[in-house]
């Protein structure tokens, strides 16, 4: 499951954010031990195999990506509250969430 952030939802995200692209035991993508909460317009790949975000182009799981984020809290602006409930592993009640902002340098 691909979660994005909403079309409006600005923000300013100046952190370094690098990891590895993952999938979490409940099926979400992660960067390293955040879960990933992609740029407006972002797909997951029809196999699953990975993302197509704007400014990164197709990141497989299994691929380093690097840019700028931030960590988002689990009720914050673009992440839709059901939706994300979804993605933390069982037995979790809160979450690390992360996006990459569009435009950031890419990582292999």
């Amino acid at each position: 499951m691909l979660l994005t952030l909403g079309e409006n939802s600005g923000g300013s995200f100046t952190a370094l954010v690098s990891g590895e692209l993952t999938l979490n035991e409940a099926n979400c993508f992660q960067v390293g031990d955040a879960i990933l909460v992609a740029e407006y317009g972002s797909t997951a790949l029809p196999d699953g195999s990975g993302v197509d975000m704007p400014g990164f182009g197709e990141v497989k799981v299994g691929s380093r990506v690097q840019g700028t984020g931030g960590e988002l809290p689990s009720s914050g602006p673009g992440v839709p509250e059901n939706d994300w409930q979804r993605c933390v592993p069982a037995g979790s009640t809160d979450a690390v969430f992360t996006s990459l902002h569009k435009g950031s340098p890419r990582g292999e």
